[in-house]
């Protein structure tokens, strides 16, 4: 079976983590208590999601549910894709489900989940 690495030749290419992302019911109080106890600076803290800095890995904390079952993550992994037209077409021959977000006219989040049913997000640049 063909890896999302693989198919991008890992061995050539780094993935650096860009991100973490958290779910909250309350995304600013959650961004307020990281700005607090943390030092955490957020450059945008809106209900509809906060992102910020935490050390050299940005952290976005967008709305969730108060009360999350056990099967779904509250937690995801963010990484950049050198090419995320490839990670899609990986996806979409693997049968792999996933959601496309577009962020703004110069990035798109896809989120899928891993064989645990953790959340892993991918951007296509910042």
């Amino acid at each position: 079976m063909e890896s999302i690495t693989e198919a991008e030749s890992l061995s050539e290419v780094q993935h650096p983590v860009a991100g973490i992302m958290l779910r909250s019911a309350d995304p600013v109080r959650l961004a307020a208590w990281y700005n607090q106890v943390l030092g955490v600076h957020f450059d945008e803290m809106v209900v509809e999601g906060c992102f910020g800095i935490l050390g050299a890995i940005q952290i976005g904390i967008l709305p969730g549910p108060a009360n999350t079952p056990d099967h779904v993550t509250r937690c995801a992994i963010t990484y950049a894709a050198r090419d995320f037209d490839a990670i899609l077409q990986t996806l979409a021959r693997m049968g792999t489900m996933y959601t496309l977000e577009t962020v703004n006219a110069a990035q798109q989040l896809v989120f899928l989940r891993d064989a645990d049913g953790n959340e892993l997000a991918i951007t296509s640049g910042s």
